[in-house]
């Protein structure tokens, strides 16, 4: 945890700082990191099972990261390291976040890790919401047919189509693709385009982001205290931790969420009714727990639990721990946390 606040309060991409961290926690070999050029395109987008058991493995501490679509992999010499399009956020993933490029690899000793070099962010105009006009993701990254011609109908030679990620239906129909572009006189990279196909079937590029590693506007809504008590007077509310928790930081997200970090883990609480802990591993071990008018989620493994999210009165919590605590310890610190 100690690795995580480091490089959160020094550094102004505060999810590579959180992706660092959850590679940092295994001691495995530095891996060289990928770039377009070097990556050998995969033959399908489609997340397979492995992939996402990787992810899962990684215990990424601290932000949601969601498998979007499977870009492709580079060969080192002794593991295969493997590119991916993830949808990530520092709260939940239900409607907003925000895009990276993500490098995962598992070494010979079976232990997944996410790169711990910097990332390659961006963060197109993009809200999912089931209501109309709303963006939604398809069940599957492959490109469409209708989106593969809309594509081709842009006639971009520099840029190829690797996954579709997102639809939208208005006056029209918006599709969002992630490219390769291979431009004549510089390096290649990844990039995210808009197209737009209009009812009579004219198409054009509206929007386009470049993931590069200039991205300190996606988190400009963190701040970061050296202690809790000014962190609580700027967010309005006040947020109360076990005694035996020692602090180490606090932050505040999106302007609603109070992240506290301490040793080993980390606490949260927002005026919100979602899960605010951005933590998407799929634990074995998930039970739920009532005490008078608040319900517990429990997550973990090997009969102990890791994370914790509740809702009392108008208040989201969560706790969550790097190693896991036994359940009457959980218990305990939830019942003190406030």
């Amino acid at each position: 945890m100690k690795k995580f606040l480091s490089l959160l309060l020094c550094a102004a991409i505060v999810l590579s700082c959180a992706l660092a961290f959850s590679s940092c926690k295994k001691e495995t070999a530095e891996v060289a990191k990928t770039d377009a050029k070097n990556i050998e395109i995969a033959a399908s987008p489609e997340i397979t099972s492995e992939l996402k058991n990787m992810f899962d493995k990684t215990g990424s501490l601290g932000v949601a990261i969601k498998p979007v679509a499977y870009i492709g992999a580079q060969n080192q010499s002794d593991t295969t390291e493997h590119c991916v399009l993830c949808r990530l956020s520092l709260t939940d993933l239900e409607e907003h976040g925000f895009y990276g490029v993500v490098d995962i690899y598992k070494d010979s000793s079976g232990n997944c890790s996410i790169n711990s070099g910097e990332g390659r962010y961006a963060k197109p105009d993009i809200v999912f919401s089931k209501s109309a006009g709303g963006w939604s993701e398809p069940n599957s990254p492959e490109l469409t047919p209708q989106a593969a011609k809309a594509f081709k109908a842009l006639n971009k030679e520099d840029y190829q189509p690797l996954a579709l990620i997102a639809t939208q239906v208005v006056s029209g129909k918006n599709y969002c693709v992630l490219c390769k572009v291979s431009p004549q006189n510089s390096e290649p990279y990844f990039s995210l385009l808009t197209v737009y196909e209009d009812l009579s079937g004219k198409v054009k590029m509206t929007d386009e982001n470049k993931f590069d590693l200039k991205d300190s506007d996606i988190v400009e809504n963190v701040k970061s205290f050296d202690s809790l008590s000014p962190a609580q007077n700027a967010v309005g509310f006040k947020f109360a931790l076990p005694e035996e928790l020692t602090l180490q930081g606090a932050h505040i997200i999106d302007k609603e969420v109070l992240d506290a970090d301490f040793e080993g883990g980390y606490a949260r609480k927002a005026k919100s009714a979602y899960d605010i802990s951005g933590d998407s591993r799929r634990f074995p071990k998930v039970e739920e727990r009532t005490e008078g008018e608040v319900k517990y989620t429990l997550k973990g493994e090997k009969g102990k639990y890791n994370l914790a999210v509740w809702t009392s009165g108008e208040y989201s919590y969560c706790l969550c721990f790097e190693e896991g605590i036994n359940e009457k310890q959980m218990l305990k610190y939830v019942s003190e946390t406030k």
